[in-house]
């Protein structure tokens, strides 16, 4: 754990200790009963004929699925305060009313709440909105989000989706998913301006996929996501290295998946042969395609079949933004009976992996060089195989699920087992090499940054005339 990290994690920590024992509750707040029995304290809020929700003194006497009244006391409900449901034990899930529009810090703080649900249309958020709730696993957010503040889902260990709104303005990174143990899946909304550090998914390591909805974040680095997730966009071109995108499943689909600027359909013609329609979304008029097929649908070196018999249709250079065809013949490529095949559409728009050059000055004996700063993830190493493979580079083979490049094997089944290697073959397919020691140095020094979390070597220097 980073330092910086660590000391709001104790600050944190005290405080949800401090508030289970000691009577913070300001002289003008009133407890209210409802029909129930139940006490919900508040206290007077700015707005006239309405009032703010404070920590209950008998949060005890909360227990399984909790409604929170709209109206308190003759009151319309506006706001949640802070740790108002602070470690309450009992509680299972929440339901916040639509008259509710501002959450404070620490709202359900050390509660055992699994599920929180909003009915309002919007809400602004504090820090610490669901921190240290270690058995949330669904929220139900309202259409929008005005604001949503730091460490918004820390210490969250059993949440595993987080599908944040579309109508999400301003987000404050820092600790946002902190210590999610099981998180997999985050989908982050179009509106996003503020950077994020290494805190923002410290422990996430299980995250598989992040989805941007929209561009990254000016100035954040998507570097400082989890070398194990994929990065998805919304179209192929807002990933500027040219992403690989994978193809929707086996139908006609009209919502793009997993990263999608890609719309797939596809039959089988008779039984030995499949047409594919399909169509890539670029502001880019023409991108290079090519074609695969998955046994069952799986992306694996172990169920992986070439596409390059076609009776109709054309792969490599294709217009964007048209609907396109093409007719596979099976028995060419393959024996086996392909029923369960999927076909994968592959889209480079303009490199094979992440491009994003800076040229440093020489010095001393250096002279200058030019770098591709962006660290890459094993997932894009991966899928640029895949497209070697699909392309027929005769250096590249797969044989019996292992893929390997001038007979060392580089990959096996969904993994990539000798990275240096792997990007060896794809840098030099792209006209670079490997950082040398010295320029490694230069670079951390130059630059003031430091990819200690992924290396140096995996930096690659543009190759010059005659090397």
């Amino acid at each position: 754990m980073n330092a910086y990290a660590f000391a709001p994690r104790r600050i944190a920590s005290l405080l949800c200790a401090l508030l289970m024992g000691a009577n913070l509750f300001a002289e003008e707040d009133v407890v209210w009963y409802d029909a129930k029995g139940i006490p919900w304290q508040y206290t007077m809020y700015w707005e006239e004929g309405s009032v703010m929700l404070t920590r209950t003194p008998l949060s005890r006497a909360l227990r399984g699925a909790v409604e929170v009244p709209d109206v308190i006391d003759g009151y319309t409900l506006r706001r949640i305060g802070t740790t108002t449901f602070g470690a309450c034990s009992g509680i299972t899930s929440i339901t916040i009313p639509a008259s509710v529009t501002i959450m404070d810090y620490y709202p359900f703080a050390g509660s055992s709440v699994e599920k929180v649900v909003f009915l309002s249309d919007e809400i602004s958020a504090n820090s610490y909105l669901f921190a240290q709730c270690p058995e949330l696993r669904q929220i139900v957010f309202p259409k929008r989000i005005r604001t949503l503040g730091a460490a918004t889902f820390w210490d969250c260990r059993s949440l595993k989706v987080c599908l944040l709104p579309n109508e999400t303005d301003g987000v404050r990174f820092y600790q946002m998913f902190d210590g999610c143990l099981s998180l997999e899946y985050v989908r982050l909304p179009p509106a996003l301006s503020e950077a994020w550090d290494r805190s923002t998914f410290e422990d996430c390591d299980n995250l598989r996929q992040v989805v941007f909805t929209g561009a990254a974040p000016q100035g954040a680095s998507v570097n400082l996501i989890p070398n194990n997730a994929r990065i998805t966009y919304p179209k192929a071109e807002a990933a500027v290295w040219g992403e690989i995108v994978p193809e929707s499943r086996r139908g006609t689909f009209t919502e793009l998946i997993d990263g999608a600027g890609v719309a797939v359909s596809s039959r089988m013609i008779g039984p030995r042969a499949m047409e594919v329609s399909f169509e890539v979304t670029s502001d880019m008029p023409e991108v290079t395609v090519r074609a695969i097929a998955l046994k069952d649908g799986v992306k694996s070196f172990a169920n992986v079949i070439p596409i390059r018999s076609l009776s109709a249709g054309t792969l490599g250079a294709v217009p964007a933004n048209t609907p396109l065809r093409f007719v596979w013949n099976i028995a060419k490529d393959w024996r086996a009976d392909l029923e369960n095949a999927t076909p994968l559409i592959l889209v480079q728009e303009e490199s094979l992996l992440p491009i994003d050059e800076v040229t440093l000055p020489g010095e001393g004996d250096l002279p200058p060089f030019t770098v591709n700063r962006v660290p890459l993830h094993e997932t894009q190493v991966f899928d640029a195989l895949l497209w070697c493979y699909a392309e027929g580079d005769p250096r590249l083979t797969v044989t019996q699920g292992v893929a390997s490049v001038d007979g060392t094997p580089v990959a096996e089944g969904e993994t990539v087992t000798d990275l240096p290697k792997a990007l060896e073959f794809l840098c030099d397919r792209m006209g670079y090499r490997a950082m040398t020691p010295a320029e490694a140095e230069h670079w951390r020094r130059v630059t003031r940054v430091s990819y200690d979390s992924y290396g140096l070597e995996n930096l690659q220097v543009r190759k010059q005339e005659g090397e």
